[in-house]
């Protein structure tokens, strides 16, 4: 088992302390929005090669203003711009927290798994053998072993 070293816990103190720490971090992004499935695919996606042109129309717009479109303002990208790269070292840190909480999840599932999986097949044994309260071990984690497979999930990017 890769990950059998996972041992560790929070305190009732620690859980406080980052649902406070989160709920201050919620308190100050107040203006962050939900996108629809459809605003998900259609709006721009802003990637690394695009955020280099958006900087230079930045700065164009300063020195070029007979451009800026007559139904935006300059002064309201230059905000939108300074926010996106405020943003932008705490997605990055959330990525890394969400990721390291995702995959330490993971850890901790498998070996959840993998004991069940041993616990359920000493019940098997102990219930071949007559040992008391094999049955309730076969009752309550039966349904879960005794289901037909599960279809391959489909690629996520097919």
């Amino acid at each position: 088992m890769p990950y059998a070293n996972i041992s560790a816990s929070l305190s009732p103190t620690d859980i406080i302390d980052i649902n406070t720490a989160f709920a201050l971090i919620k308190s100050k992004l107040t203006f962050l929005i939900q996108l629809t499935e459809e605003e998900n695919h259609t709006l721009y996606k802003m990637g690394p090669d695009a955020k280099s042109y958006v900087d230079k129309t930045k700065d164009l717009a300063v020195t070029q203003p007979a451009f800026v479109p007559v139904f935006m303002t300059a002064a309201e990208f230059d905000k939108d711009h300074k926010l996106n790269s405020d943003l932008a070292p705490f997605y990055q840190q959330a990525l890394g927290l969400t990721k390291g909480i995702e995959e330490t999840m993971r850890g901790l599932g498998h070996e959840q798994m993998m004991f069940m999986k041993a616990y359920y097949k000493n019940g098997q044994e102990g219930n071949e053998q007559g040992i008391p309260g094999a049955d309730v071990v076969l009752a309550e984690l039966g349904p879960f072993y005794d289901r037909p497979d599960r279809p391959a999930e489909p690629p996520v990017n097919p």
